[in-house]
């Protein structure tokens, strides 16, 4: 098992820790990319660390605690983004997400890690300044994976999805934690729909 002391690795314009598994192929595939990033990271003063396989073991074990507990956090966020579907309902410009997976399957559920909501073009980032005035974090959702850094120069020239970056454009990950409460989400919802009409 390694240790690192903070001084050890970190550089003097801040550091980056990349919590990865050496047997994981997107890893395998990515290597030389991440030797690459580290290098050019630690010639303008960004020290890097990495975190792997002993880190992964004890993430395993709590994994495993956390298992006896999975469904009630399951129902407690299916619970919260009932809830958001419920509060958005009055605000048509507003679309919440489908409340259940649209799957052949006998039976389908959604586990929930975020909630996010798709407005009108062109008004996301005006909503976003608008909530996180009021203190309201949001954050745009994921630009789409063909778009990001890392995978953007292996696209095909020419490459595009126009239906996806279409929606990514218009994505709010709204404040969606298991123990949010009605009013809150009622408090979220609402500004959210007001920072809409002040555009």
């Amino acid at each position: 098992e390694k240790f690192y002391a903070l001084a050890d690795v970190r550089g003097p314009r801040g550091l980056v820790v990349m919590f990865i598994c050496n047997h994981c192929p997107f890893v395998q595939a990515i290597a030389s990319k991440l030797t690459r990033d580290t290098k050019d990271l630690a010639a303008i003063g960004i020290g890097g660390a990495e975190a792997g396989e002993q880190i992964l073991q004890r993430q395993d074990a709590l994994g495993i605690a956390q298992l006896s507990r999975i469904d009630g956090i399951l129902a407690s966020r299916e619970r919260v983004a009932n809830q958001y579907y419920e509060a958005l309902q009055p605000y048509p410009d507003i679309t919440p997400p489908p409340m259940a997976a649209a799957s052949g399957r006998i039976s389908s559920r959604i586990s929930w890690f975020a909630y996010v909501v798709r407005l009108p073009h062109g008004t996301r980032d005006r909503v976003v300044q608008a909530l996180t005035a009021q203190g309201i974090d949001c954050r745009p959702y994921f630009p789409p994976i063909h778009l990001q850094p890392l995978y953007s120069t292996d696209a095909a020239p020419g490459q595009n999805l126009p239906v996806t970056e279409d929606i990514a454009l218009r994505t709010l990950a709204v404040p969606f934690f298991n123990h949010l409460s009605n009013e809150e989400v009622l408090t979220v919802s609402e500004a959210l729909a007001r920072a809409l009409q002040d555009i």
